[in-house]
């Protein structure tokens, strides 16, 4: 539906298992059984006043670690020990499976971008990890498509879904909006019960373990689906949000500007704004066309929370459990699309809510203010390739951890100091009334992507059950790849070569994560400070669903479908000078009011029938 050439669309980024298998197949995806062997080890120490005491540690290795350290003792007679111990002993199996060696066809992968010209170092790694997995299969040709036409992946996908000819073989995909296995749990394979089976190229047990952190990384993007996985990809380690501000140093100082922006209010926001302006730069580059408008529907969210936040507080967890809305409706410290369907059908909140209408009138007032300060024609198509920040022309934009390296080089090039930040500048009550009332801790969480659990998840890939149904050798070589990439040996070359910003202590600061190369450090400080998680997911803990994502989604009260696209074009209006704030906000509401049935229908897991 989007493109190069078309506006926004709010699902462009919402940024048990199927038929068995046949008997060749399954032998097919047959894991080595762990061996337990018993083993009998003697270990004898002269008297001593001070002896070296021997440790056995058990390990889950074929060999056995003795491990000495020195300790004050007084002995009185030899020591001599039988100890008779269990050692669980895993086989790693290297490439080719043998049982899949002589398969022979072709694997299509689905990706976000164009291999030929993305940016996006994590596209990228993924398909050179695949690349090197493949060549171990001389019968195996491997096929790397972008979506056709230039087409938005969610759109594209679900319109090929209903059309009876979903997407062949795998995908990058999240499983969440229009696509999620919550609305459609027969359009997916679900790994679930694979991962409790051993991954073959791994020592741990079970595949899921080869997930630290109790599998956070499954589980993110998922507030709707609890523990079941959809999703695999590689392992992120550390606090890191996929977005972040990025902003011109260069011009900041040009311009006057001598506050660190982390720190910002609104009203700081807006003056700092008004000094790049008076010195002839573009405050703000806007995305709101091509491939990277999923940008503005991030800035959207921002600024819903923070004006709507009276509501996801107050909705957030309303729907009673005998209902059976599942996570959907758990309470999870932000108010999802469940809750807002819920509140609105049971009366809880009324469409023309005086204090709704406000904070609904306020995010549009606020929104307009922002995008005041962007470049000339932002509604309109930017010639492809365009990137007024990167190209030293704009002195602010929000942009995803992806970019963050082709951007420091187009700093470096173009001769001028590149920084980030994380948080939306606070909206104070001199600004609206209708926000968060505290910051600091205990405080609610700003606004991120990501950055709410110890470890993400990489290229997150899908399978559609299509695949599994009618080409279930395709599957099995599908899943010999992701389990393969997800090992522990993959992992460890995965973090090296994408370096620190990707492997890193869970909730350090730039400082020590770059402690190398601070200038590196300034581009990438926005993705791990503030640093922050959900309540209830310290750092180490099992993942909540949804830690990762707040549960707005899109527009100020997400429900999916029409009213996200018809919030875009209300949007649009106010931008254009049509449409004031208050007339916006009522004529959203009213949007809302209409097609709310129909985003119920959509969502069968919520029970609403029982509502």
């Amino acid at each position: 539906m989007s493109g190069a050439n078309s506006k926004i669309t709010r699902r462009r980024f919402l940024s048990g298992a199927g038929a068995a298998l046949g008997a060749t197949v399954l032998a097919a995806c047959a894991t080595p059984t762990p061996q337990v062997i018993k083993e009998t080890v003697i270990v004898e120490k002269p008297v001593e006043k001070v002896v070296k005491e021997t440790v056995v540690v058990k390990e889950t290795v074929p060999v056995e670690k003795l491990v000495t350290k020195e300790v004050e003792k007084v002995v009185t007679k030899e020591v001599e020990k039988v100890v008779t111990k269990e050692v669980v002993k895993s086989d790693v199996m290297q490439l080719p499976n043998p049982k899949l060696k002589d398969f022979k066809g072709t694997l299509t992968y689905y990706t976000w971008e164009n291999l030929q010209s993305t940016n996006n170092n994590v596209v990228q790694l993924n398909a050179q990890f695949m690349r090197e997995w493949a060549a171990k299969y001389p019968g195996l040709t491997l096929k790397f498509e972008p979506i056709p036409g230039n087409q938005e992946q969610y759109p594209w996908t679900v319109t090929q879904f209903q059309a009876g000819s979903p997407p062949p073989d795998f995908q990058t995909m999240f499983p969440v909006g229009d696509v999620s296995p919550a609305k459609h749990p027969d359009w997916w394979y679900e790994w679930t019960a694979d991962l409790q089976q051993k991954n073959p190229y791994s020592p741990n047990l079970r595949w899921f373990d080869d997930f630290p952190f109790d599998g956070a990384a499954l589980r993110q993007n998922t507030a709707e689906l609890g523990d079941h996985i959809w999703a695999i990809g590689e392992n992120v380690l550390g606090t890191k949000a996929l977005n972040a501000w990025f902003y011109n140093k260069t011009m900041f100082q040009k311009a006057g500007i001598t506050t660190d922006p982390a720190t910002w209010t609104w009203k700081d926001f807006i003056a700092a704004m008004d000094k790049l302006k008076a010195a002839g730069f573009i405050p703000y580059y806007a995305q709101t066309t091509g491939d990277m408008n999923y940008l503005t529907m991030w800035e959207v969210n921002q600024v819903a929370q923070e004006v709507l936040y009276p509501f996801y507080e107050k909705l957030d967890g309303i729907i009673p459990p005998e209902v059976g809305a599942g996570p959907a409706g758990a309470k999870e410290g932000y108010a999802g699309a469940a809750e807002w369907a819920y509140a609105f059908k049971k009366g809880i909140i009324k469409f023309n809510d005086p204090q709704l209408l406000q904070c609904l009138t306020d995010f549009f007032r606020l929104r307009k203010q922002w995008y005041s300060y962007t470049q000339p024609g932002f509604l309109a198509a930017s010639p492809k390739g365009e990137d007024m920040f990167r190209d030293g022309k704009a002195a602010m934009r929000q942009s995803g951890v992806w970019d963050a390296d082709a951007l420091a080089k187009a700093a470096k090039d173009g001769g001028w100091e590149i920084g980030s930040w994380g948080n939306l500048p606070k909206i104070t009550d001199d600004v609206t009334s209708n926000n968060r009332k505290s910051t600091g801790p205990g405080a609610p969480p700003f606004y991120r992507i990501g950055g709410g659990s110890a470890v993400g998840i990489g290229a997150s890939t899908m399978v559609p059950m299509v695949t599994v149904q009618k080409n279930p050798e395709k599957f099995a070589m599908i899943k010999d790849f992701l389990q393969w990439l997800t090992a522990p040996e993959q992992q460890a070359r995965y973090c090296k070569t994408m370096g620190p910003p990707s492997c890193s202590r869970p909730n350090a600061p730039a400082s020590e994560i770059f402690a190398d190369n601070p200038q590196l450090g300034a581009v990438y400080r926005g993705f791990y400070e503030p640093a922050y998680y959900w309540p209830g997911s310290p750092y180490g803990a099992k993942a909540k669903a949804g830690d990762n994502w707040n549960g707005t989604w899109i527009g100020p009260i997400s429900l999916g479908g029409a009213i996200d696209d018809g919030e875009w074009r209300i949007e649009a209006q106010v931008y254009g000078g049509t449409l004031a704030p208050d007339a916006a906000a009522k004529q959203y509401l009213s949007l809302v009011e209409r097609e709310l049935d129909q985003a119920i229908k959509a969502n069968p897991t919520w029970n609403a029938s029982k509502w």
